[in-house]
Formats: C-alpha cells, sequence, structure tokens
C-alpha cells in the first residue's frame, strides 16, 4: 500500500470524523465560541505539522514513526504505532455510531415502518 496509501487512509479518517462531529460541536457551544476554537486548533495544528516536517528535515527521516524511532527509541516508534492504531479503531467505533443513530431513521422512512428503538437493535 506505501506510505502514501496510509497517509491518505489517516487524512480521511480525520476529516471524516470531523465532519461528524463538527454540528454537534456548534451545537453545543453556540457559533462564536466553536468559530473560535476551530481556528485555534487550526492554528495549533498548522504550528505542530511545522515542528514535525522541521524535525524530520533535520532527522533526514521519512517516516513518522521512523522519526520517533530516531528521537524515543523503540518505545518511541511504538507509542506511534499505538496511536495511530487507536486513532483508527476510535474512527471506527464513531462511523459505527453514527450509521447506528441514522440508520434507524433512514430505513424507517424508506420502507414505511414506524420507528421504534427495537428498530436499532435490528438494524
Amino acid at each position: 500500500m506505501g506510505t502514501t496509501g496510509l497517509s491518505i487512509t489517516l487524512a480521511n479518517s480525520i476529516i471524516g470524523v470531523g465532519i461528524l462531529a463538527m454540528p454537534f460541536c456548534f451545537q453545543q457551544c453556540g457559533v462564536l465560541l466553536a468559530t473560535l476554537i476551530l481556528l485555534l486548533m487550526g492554528l495549533v495544528s498548522r504550528l505542530c505539522c511545522y515542528f514535525l516536517l522541521k524535525s524530520a528535515l533535520l532527522a533526514r527521516r521519512r517516516n513518522f514513526e521512523f522519526l520517533a524511532f530516531h528521537v524515543f527509541g523503540t518505545a518511541g516508534k511504538f507509542g506511534v504505532e499505538v496511536g495511530i492504531i487507536g486513532f483508527l479503531m476510535g474512527t471506527c467505533i464513531a462511523y459505527f455510531v453514527v450509521v447506528g443513530d441514522l440508520g434507524p431513521q433512514i430505513i424507517s422512512k424508506m420502507f414505511n415502518i414506524n420507528q421504534s428503538d427495537m428498530l436499532r437493535y435490528m438494524i
């Protein structure tokens, strides 16, 4: 699959979860605070990417895992791999929860079935 495929999968997971969680955050925080937090986290994310890129260029490592191995040794590489696996599993769980919440509503409207709590367990 190569590093390009892995990077695209990771970016797809980040974007997918962000799009699913964004309306809930705006509802809970309000438009002004949510926009402010979104801009602040965008700046922090950009700064983190800048530092990662700078350290990768200085250490001459092309992979995030190898950069962590260069800096922290075996424990750093293992920590990065466990973190990525945990992130991707959390993304899968988030998708299952969203499908479980939206699926019964879609099915009940498509097939004219009365929506009940049992419909979620049957899907």
